[in-house]
């Protein structure tokens, strides 16, 4: 049913009334927005509110694809063809190219092979080719108006991507409208089409998206996905949130991230102090992470006025276990003696901290506003803010996470922080069906009018703002090939009908406005890290050993397209003191994430429908490339185990730790719900497609049994799978209160066995999958190994 942008500049409660909702008595439930953003349509009993305008038609027809036949162009290149021709898109990739950049071509009639060609390098690749002919069709019908450019060069900066990889759009600049009407539908017959060589080759087209579309298309997918309500209670709190911003009165400010940072908490935090900082230069702006930042980030303009708080638990914690340890006959004393003195001095430097003079007892800063951001649960943050929130005149909150009141239930006692109250003051902005909170943060600044005033007066805090979004928002999104959060409800949907936030789109936006500094070039060499490779001992780099101890640790099950990768803490921690040798700065963040993001997981995560089989790996690179082919493929579940804590080492806390910990990645394609059932087994949450979780126990390892109980009773598999279901549904309901959550959510307990039976954590993962598969089959049934 199509949606009919209202002619009046408000929705008006006649109007609403007159579509006959039952639901709606009272003038308050309606929202006043600016004519054609909003349609209303009467679905059956429900009333249907539609954010559309002219979001629906970018100003061009486009289409992204990745560009093929690249390697020929990368002669000396690790990974390159060994019959590549020449070094073009090297040369190119070494330029000051730019994203939009033309590319010229040329067709061959014999092959039908559309060759691209930059102006000054030559050839650097082609149109895949199973939509090579569906573009010149297109192009014939007006060949002035039809054009190429580039619009990304990635890769090949690090070993973990030895090839530069090149994507660029094709685009309908003319102004017939028959023309663009007919490239358009082509465009999405080919996003959509049911054939994986094509799906596989092109993606939505990413025009420059500004942080006002960003904010409407919000209204827009939330209102199809969750009505009147929510839109109207997301109005209101961005509306409440920016009057706080503006609000002269709020002259101290404090930003926070969460501890474990990626890039996106990483981006919020330096986003919203660099919008803040330069619109309002009389104001004092703190920012703050409770964890040190992974060196992946080290390069990114705004870093360096991320501090942390001094922690006086952890200070204690360490001097009282430095004491402990002093009086131990145990030989490992003394080194764990020389490894806590480190961290005190870490703990305790005043350049590091945002608030130094609380190392020497003095009361903790009083803030305005302290603006949280990014973090999903009350377990990723700090008891060190405490002060800082009961002190604060108010707290906003912004996040993309799911927002599960549960998981901040003892938020007040332990954090200071007031979940409820933030919500009823409607300083609470969620938003979970956008793929990054940068997004979020930035259409909030723009809201507030901030980045008008910071892109004119503030270059230096301008840098800084963009360098920081376009960093979350490109982590994030894998790339951006993430362009909004899927409900499993819509994972089925033609992709050109699903919802997108054009997070490419806005980076555009944002990078466009600077001078060339922050730009995809920038990005590509700046956004990596890796560590050092000098082999040490054993003929073996630290990198090397990453990829080694990934493929020891890696399952493959096809039959239910799960691929798990598991690493022990003494592996890491091995790992991690050889790269200390070769580079101080490298922490146990680095290589955690070194597993995360190693060719294993890639390979475990990706669909193979294109990968090539090799039946004699010889290389661990070549063995980290084998795979699986499933019924699955489309919608395979990853999962990243690592013990990174055990009893007696210095945990993250700064503590002697008394327990080992089992950290999960769970990662699924988001056609179910897989990635945040299971990490809802063991008490974790996340999204449909991307979620984690902590278990810690005593003696925990990945051989221990373990039984699960759902409301006190042990579980078989299909139990647990239904109570971890459940609780996700219920959860992520908003139309039910938190009360009545709270009595609708199944108790889930894992204990460790105590007579050998039970499940190891790969036995449980791999059950409770199994039950889900069984719940939501796959279309086809055969399943085989593939090299």
């Amino acid at each position: 049913m199509k949606v009919n942008p209202i002619s009046s500049n408000v929705v008006s409660f006649q109007q609403a009334k007159s579509v006959n909702n039952p639901k709606i008595k009272y003038a308050s439930d309606v929202v006043s927005i600016n004519k054609n953003t909003i349609g209303v349509e009467r679905q059956g009993k429900n009333l249907h509110v539609s954010f559309t305008g002219k979001l629906q038609n970018p100003v061009e027809a486009g289409i992204q694809f990745k560009v093929a036949g690249v390697t020929k162009h990368q002669k000396g290149m690790g990974g390159a063809s060994p019959v590549a021709t020449d070094d073009n898109l090297v040369k190119l990739a070494q330029s000051d190219w730019k994203d939009g950049q033309k590319l010229d071509y040329t067709y061959d009639e014999t092959t039908k092979n559309i060759t691209l060609k930059d102006p000054k390098f030559g050839e650097i690749g082609t149109v895949p080719a199973a939509v090579a002919e569906n573009f010149m069709t297109l192009i014939n019908t007006d060949k002035d108006n039809f054009q190429f450019e580039l619009t990304n060069v990635s890769g090949g900066v690090t070993s973990d991507f030895p090839i530069i990889a090149a994507k660029a759009n094709l685009k309908y600049v003319g102004n017939d409208a028959a023309v663009k009407e007919n490239a358009q539908n082509t465009f999405n017959s080919l996003i959509d089409s049911k054939d994986a060589k094509v799906t596989s080759s092109v993606s939505a087209y990413q025009p420059d998206f500004s942080p006002k579309q960003v904010l409407e298309k919000i209204f827009d997918v939330e209102g199809k996905r969750n009505g009147l309500g929510e839109v109207r209670k997301i109005k209101d709190a961005v509306d409440t949130i920016v009057k706080e911003i503006q609000d002269p009165k709020n002259k101290n400010i404090l930003v926070l991230g969460h501890c474990s940072p990626d890039g996106d908490t990483v981006g919020c935090v330096i986003g919203m102090t660099a919008a803040l900082k330069g619109a309002y230069p009389d104001r004092v702006v703190d920012a703050s992470i409770d964890d040190d930042i992974p060196n992946s980030f080290s390069k990114v303009p705004g870093v360096e006025d991320i501090k942390r708080p001094y922690n006086a638990k952890a200070v204690n914690s360490v001097k009282k276990n430095i004491a402990m340890l002093e009086k131990s006959t145990n030989p490992a004393a003394k080194k764990q003696i020389e490894t806590l003195n480190k961290e005190l001095e870490r703990l305790t430097d005043k350049s590091k901290l945002f608030d130094p003079n609380t190392v020497d007892g003095k009361d903790a800063k009083k803030y305005d506003l302290v603006i949280m951001l990014d973090t999903p649960t009350e377990g990723r943050s700090s008891r060190a803010f405490k002060p800082y929130f009961e002190n604060a005149g108010k707290t906003i909150f912004i996040d993309h996470h799911p927002l599960k009141q549960a998981e901040w239930a003892t938020a007040k006692e332990k954090l200071g922080f007031d979940i409820n109250k933030t919500i009823q003051d409607k300083l609470a902005l969620v938003v979970d069906s956008v793929p990054a909170a940068t997004q979020i943060v930035t259409a909030v600044c723009d809201k507030a009018g901030m980045l008008g005033k910071m892109f004119k007066d503030s270059a230096e805090n301008a840098k800084k703002f963009v360098a920081g979004i376009v960093t979350g928002t490109q982590t994030d999104t894998c790339g951006y090939k993430s362009q909004a959060n899927y409900h499993p409800s819509e994972a089925r949907l033609p992709q050109s009908q699903k919802a997108n936030y054009y997070p490419e789109g806005m980076s555009n936006y944002l990078m466009n406005k600077l001078d060339g500094d922050i730009n995809k070039k920038w990005m590509r060499e700046n956004l990596f890290y890796e560590l050092p490779n000098q082999p040490l001992t054993n003929n073996l780099g630290p990198k090397d050993a990453v990829l080694k101890m990934a493929l020891r640790g890696r399952e493959m099950y096809p039959e239910i397209g799960l691929g798990i990768m598991s690493v022990r803490y003494d592996v890491m921690e091995n790992i991690l003191q050889e790269a200390k040798k070769q580079d101080a700065n490298v922490q146990m963040t680095d290589v955690y994430n070194s597993f995360k993001n190693s060719e294993v997981m890639s390979a475990l995560k990706a669909d193979p429908t294109f990968t090539r089989s090799n039946p004699n790996p010889l290389t661990d690179s070549e063995k980290a490339a084998e795979t699986y082919r499933s019924a699955y493929d489309k919608d395979r579940v990853a999962v990243f185990m690592a013990q990174n804590q055990v009893e007696g080492s210095v945990n993250k806390f700064s503590q002697i730790a008394d327990k080992n910990m089992i950290s999960f990645s769970f990662r699924s394609g988001g056609q179910t719900n897989a990635a945040e059932v299971l990490a809802a087994v063991f008490g974790g949450g996340g999204h449909a497609a991307a979620a984690g979780a902590n278990l810690s126990m005593k003696g925990l390892d990945f051989k221990s049994k373990l039984t699960v109980k759902v409301d006190g009773k042990v579980a078989e598999a299909k139990e647990i799978f239904e109570a971890a279901n459940n609780n996700v549904n219920v959860s992520n309901n908003n139309k039910i209160n938190f009360k009545d959550k709270a009595k609708m959510m199944k108790k889930i307990e894992i204990e460790m066995s105590n007579d050998g039976t039970g499940r190891t954590c790969s036995e449980l993962i791999k059950d409770v999958l199994t039950e889900l598969r069984a719940a939501q089959p796959a279309t086809t049934k055969t399943y085989s190994k593939k090299a």
